[in-house]
């Protein structure tokens, strides 16, 4: 392997590791906050910066599920993430575009390549700006019939 080849691989090996490190509570924080984050990983016996985060039934859940696939003694492969996809998408756009690539470019990938499922947060607010108010040929090159600039600032 050459040396770029090699940096790539290392990079995208960190990338996927890291998304892979916080997958079992990203949402249990994002819902339920750093409380119940920190009183998972104490009945999961976890410490971040340690390892991967095991796997617990806990009363921080609540009515947050955790997925066991995404946990240190549950892991065969990487699960879906949506930072994975957002990287994906990056290079899908670098490789067809190059350095040009614009909003318009960015929001048609986003429709035809990204699940709304796998969006949140502002991410999910865009999407649903494009699906709103997006015409309906737009991801196949149409105009988008309103200003994107809308699906900022959210």
């Amino acid at each position: 392997m050459t040396d770029q080849a090699t940096r790539i691989h290392n990079a995208w090996a960190g990338r996927i590791s890291g998304c892979q490190l916080g997958k079992p509570v990203e949402l249990l924080s994002m819902r339920k906050g750093y409380d119940a984050l920190a009183r998972y990983l104490a009945d999961s016996d976890s410490d971040p910066k340690q390892g991967y985060i095991n796997y617990a039934a806990s009363d921080a859940l609540g009515s947050t599920v955790i997925t066991k696939s995404c946990c240190a003694e549950h892991i065969t492969r990487s699960e879906p993430d949506d930072d994975i996809n957002y990287s994906l998408l990056a290079l899908m756009l670098l490789e067809q575009h190059g350095n040009n690539s614009q909003t318009l470019d960015v929001a048609r990938a986003w429709l035809q390549h990204l699940p709304v499922g796998q969006t949140f947060t502002a991410e999910r607010a865009a999407y649903k700006i494009l699906l709103e108010r997006g015409s309906e040929w737009f991801p196949e090159g149409a105009d988008p019939k309103f200003d994107l600039t809308e699906c900022a600032n959210n």
